[in-house]
């Protein structure tokens, strides 16, 4: 007669500890490749908004025109372009402007392809806001659009003359502008932008000619920055997002 063969208490206590010794070395090695695709994709989509934000900056800044424009007051301004700190309640600093190519095929809609532009920082998220109409009425509310947030500064210089201002409350139209994103994730970020005024463009409603003869070199040898934006620690690639996305209607600007 045969004698049956089985696992001691030992031997199945050894292949026990085996197994959960395995099983919690599986369970760490995955939980730690779920967070890492968590951080990934967050780096990811982070990069995709400052892309985006970049790229709508750049498109309303080189559709800049030169047109004299009703901001909720009796009668139009003299100036093209208004940025300073503090301006459209930003915490840092705001611009106003009037862009064109708001494309309005065989003038099917209400409203004009101008439209009045303007961003600013309030509460560490950078604020696009747009207008129905040029010409609004006053106490109009705007069209806020998020772009981005986690920002800690919003910077913007005007390249005119052969120099860079810190400001612009002039008549006319600077060269260029630089931006600046003081980013909590990605540090200092800075696009360069040639505007219309450098290319020759023409106005809209008259006025003087922008200023600026581009004497002193170019804004590119110039500037803190480059074209491209750039993070601490990298260079960051262009985004071919057309921005077409945000939403462009809204009233005025307000004071």
């Amino acid at each position: 007669m045969r004698s049956r063969s089985g696992f001691t208490l030992l031997e199945f206590l050894i292949a026990a500890a085996i197994f959960a010794l395995i099983s919690v070395a599986a369970f760490g090695l995955l939980s730690q490749i779920q967070t890492s695709d968590d951080i990934s994709r967050s780096a990811g989509d982070q990069l995709h908004r400052l892309q985006r934000t970049m790229t709508i900056l750049e498109r309303d800044s080189m559709q800049m025109v030169q047109r004299q424009v009703r901001l909720g007051e009796e009668t139009p301004t003299n100036q093209w372009l208004r940025a300073d700190e503090g301006m459209l309640e930003s915490e840092a600093m705001g611009i106003a402007f009037m862009r064109t190519g708001w494309r309005n095929p065989q003038a099917r809609l209400p409203r004009a392809e101008v439209q009045g532009v303007g961003y600013r920082l309030r509460e560490g998220k950078l604020e696009r806001l747009t207008t129905l109409y040029p010409d609004v009425a006053a106490n109009s509310e705007p069209r806020v659009t998020t772009l981005m947030e986690g920002l800690r500064g919003f910077k913007l210089r005007f390249w005119t003359s052969g120099k860079w201002q810190e400001q612009w409350l002039d008549d006319g139209l600077p060269q260029a502008l630089e931006v600046t994103l003081d980013s909590e994730d990605f540090g200092l970020v800075t696009r360069l932008i040639l505007l219309p005024e450098a290319l020759g463009a023409g106005t809209i409603g008259g006025g003087p000619s922008g200023d600026g003869d581009g004497q002193g070199g170019s804004p590119q040898e110039n500037s803190s920055g480059s074209g491209d934006s750039r993070a601490a620690g990298g260079q960051q690639g262009g985004s071919q997002s057309s921005g077409d996305n945000v939403d462009d209607s809204g009233g005025d600007f307000g004071q």
